[in-house]
């Protein structure tokens, strides 16, 4: 199943974070997640991932997963952050897509050997 989650500022949503819970292997898979801009860096993205993570001990998950493009530096640079590592890449992912040519970069953080955001 799917769950998801806005962050607010006032009446405006400043982040958003969309997941599932795969059963056969204990993953929550972030499949969504985005912050505003103009709200970077003022704890948006770690309030959402602290969510996602309370909602992936709910779940029994083992790990959070995600996947991004080398091209989307700020992404990377977030996710490392917020306590991901870099568990893989593939090269042909996105071949016949618009997105043609860049890497898939594969992260993913455990959900209960991490100390608390």
């Amino acid at each position: 199943y799917t769950m998801s989650w806005v962050a607010l500022r006032g009446a405006s949503i400043v982040g958003f974070a969309a997941v599932s819970f795969e059963t056969w292997n204990g993953r929550l898979v972030l499949w969504h997640f985005y912050v505003d801009p103009t709200s970077r860096r003022e704890g948006v993205g770690r309030r959402l991932i602290e969510v996602v993570k309370a909602h992936a001990v709910d779940c029994g998950a083992r790990h959070i997963w995600l996947e991004t493009s080398s091209l989307n530096v700020p992404g990377v640079n977030a996710y490392g952050a917020l306590g991901f590592s870099l568990t893989g890449a593939d090269l042909t992912l996105y071949d016949g897509t618009p997105s043609e040519g860049e890497i898939a970069l594969f992260y993913s953080r455990g959900v209960r050997a991490q100390p608390p955001l």
